[in-house]
């Protein structure tokens, strides 16, 4: 990788970090707890119903860059991997591609044996 690719990446996340840092300990409880649940009850998932749910949470942040944030958590807690397909974002500011995830603890994937 070149080293402005390099710093590309750094600089990204650098700042889905400082995304993540300006919430409050409550909204990321939450917002783990509502993708929590989509993981469990969608095979994937992508970056518009994640964003749907959480800002209908009663908790509320007062920037939603911690999405990014929020994503990565839910990586390195192994909830989630990327399929590499993407959709397009619902956003009116950015109508661009974006990542559908995987869900690694969806419900159906359960063996029923392995819960007695």
């Amino acid at each position: 990788m070149d080293d402005e690719l390099v710093k590309i990446e750094i600089e990204i996340a650098q700042a889905i970090k400082k995304g993540w840092d300006h919430t409050t300990i409550q909204w990321r409880r939450a917002a783990l707890e509502k993708l929590h649940e989509l993981c469990i009850n969608n095979q994937t998932l992508n970056g518009n119903e994640i964003t749907k749910v959480i800002r209908d949470m009663p908790i509320k942040t007062h920037n939603y860059s911690a999405m990014g944030g929020l994503v990565r958590k839910a990586m390195s807690f192994k909830w989630i991997e990327k399929t590499g397909e993407t959709v397009t974002s619902e956003s009116a500011h950015a109508p661009v591609p974006i990542q559908i995830w995987r869900s690694l603890i969806y419900k159906g994937n359960i063996n029923q044996n392995q819960l007695l």
